[in-house]
């Protein structure tokens, strides 16, 4: 990885944040995974791709360098950069098991459905489809449904799964469940956080994991930290969790679960 060129505010003399073009076109931008666990058999279901960005220069996490790029206009390309550089990644590392790939709804909504068929997504060219979950976020939602229904359909039939993420974060989500119908639903680490001593967020979990099984989707817990949490999903009957107590994103993945998750499990 490359550093990108540092310029100077004019008068201060100190070095200002390059543009979010400068960052990709020299390479500074670089990604981590995050593996997903499944409680069925305390195996390593997937991965989600995140991205980082050189940390100097206050844009390390996504969610700055996505505030970023909203500032200057190139969501866009930032998304797609951001999928090229997961993609060649995993494929790098030789990794097995789901690839979950961020994705705004409304970029989806925008793409063109005049054939028959849709290209692959941009920047996942090389991944089977079968191998990917689109994952679609909480910031940046779709006006649109309709049209973002026919393009996540297309996409389904050629093998692609869907998921959504951040469930509970804001009302669009609900909406964007019942509209979509994705095959997996991440539900928001607010709700996970303190589920062992918290009994209205054990039944709002509930009533999800109910929804869930009604609509034909898999739940993911997110943001897992503790071993009471863990023991209270794996009660409930959650099939898949994620989160810094199973494993923290690295740009090498633990590909197998630590002995003492393993423990916590048995």
């Amino acid at each position: 990885m490359r550093s990108a060129p540092q310029a100077m505010t004019p008068g201060t003399g100190r070095p200002t944040a390059p543009s979010i073009r400068t960052l990709v076109q020299e390479g500074a931008l670089h990604c981590v995974f995050q593996p997903l666990l499944s409680l069925a058999d305390g195996s390593v279901f997937g991965f989600e791709g995140l991205l980082r960005g050189p940390g100097r220069n206050g844009q390390q996490s996504p969610i700055a360098l996505f505030e970023t790029a909203t500032r200057e206009g190139c969501v866009e390309e930032l998304e797609i950069a951001a999928r090229r550089l997961i993609a060649e990644r995993y494929v790098g590392l030789g990794l097995e098991g789901k690839l979950f790939v961020n994705f705004s709804p409304c970029l989806l909504a925008n793409q063109t459905l005049r054939s028959s068929r849709l290209d692959p997504p941009a920047g996942l060219e090389g991944i089977p489809p079968q191998n990917v979950v689109i994952e679609l976020t909480e910031g940046s939602q779709a006006t649109d449904f309709d049209r973002l229904v026919q393009v996540l359909d297309r996409y389904r039939s050629q093998g692609y799964h869907i998921a959504i993420d951040d469930l509970g974060e804001g009302f669009a989500s609900l909406k964007l469940w019942s509209k979509v119908r994705p095959e997996m639903v991440k539900v928001d680490r607010h709700f996970i956080n303190e589920i062992s001593s918290d009994g209205l967020k054990l039944r709002f979990v509930q009533a999800i994991q109910h929804i869930a099984e009604s609509s034909g989707a898999a739940i993911v817990a997110e943001g897992v930290e503790t071993e009471a949490e863990l023991r209270v999903l794996r009660d409930l009957g959650i099939p898949y969790v994620q989160g810094f107590l199973t494993a923290r994103p690295a740009a090498r993945p633990a590909v197998r679960l630590s002995s003492a998750v393993q423990q916590m499990l048995s």
